[in-house]
């Protein structure tokens, strides 16, 4: 049974939960949340998406998560660990 075919819903909070701890959020990991978030498509292929990497009009903020989430996600494509610090 693939795990993505059925749609399945995953709250903001949840999302949150999986990037905040401290310590290496590993691949697998940051790949699911480039998927959740839209950067990655149901084959798990890089989806080029302007609106996903940061915009003129995006808040200091904004333009942050959308630089972690794009890092995270391509970290995850090559296989490797992201290190999270607080």
């Amino acid at each position: 049974m693939f795990f993505f075919a059925r749609k399945t819903v995953i709250s903001s909070s949840q999302i949150l939960h999986m990037i905040i701890p401290v310590g290496h959020l590993q691949p697998v990991h940051a790949k699911m949340l480039g998927f959740f978030l839209g950067y990655l498509d149901d084959e798990f292929e890089y989806r080029a998406q302007p609106d996903n990497l940061p915009q003129p009009g995006d808040d200091a903020c904004t333009a942050q998560f959308k630089r972690f989430v794009f890092a995270a996600t391509q970290a995850g494509i090559q296989g490797v660990p992201v290190f999270m610090d607080s």
